[in-house]
């Protein structure tokens, strides 16, 4: 895997991309490596698509999967849900997380057959935002 260069703004994601239906939801304070939780550093899982965001310095992300990436100042690299990783940041590292929330869009000209509002409140995980269009 080729990491991006420093100083580069390419996302980090081997082909793992957020879905276009996630829509940007929470976001943590900016961290350094001596303000990030301990937990952080250690395997841990989100239940939702993420992308780590690195404004300073490197981050060493790693994930159960031998997803190995090292993001530089302007990099960033897609978390994937159920996914135990942890993290290695640099000493002069800066950055945050942000999480995505599930959304829904329904086209009345093209989906058929379109699901109800009944059904689309059924799935799992459970959407943020519904469109009818």
């Amino acid at each position: 895997m080729v990491s991006p260069q420093e100083g580069s703004n390419e996302v980090e994601s081997a082909g793992v991309e957020i879905p276009a239906a996630a829509v940007p939801g929470r976001r943590t304070p900016t961290f350094t490596a001596e303000s990030m939780p301990p937990g952080l550093a250690k395997d841990h899982r989100t239940t939702v698509w993420a992308e780590l965001v690195v404004l300073e310095g490197t981050v060493l992300f790693v994930d159960e999967s031998s997803r190995n990436a090292t993001a530089a100042a302007g990099g960033r690299v897609v978390i994937v849900p159920n996914t135990y990783h942890h993290i290695e940041p640099s000493d002069d590292a800066q950055f945050y997380v942000q999480f995505y929330e599930w959304g829904w869009k329904n086209f009345y000209d093209e989906d058929s057959p379109m699901a109800t509002p009944e059904q689309v409140l059924e799935l799992s995980p459970n959407p943020v935002f519904v469109s009818f269009q």
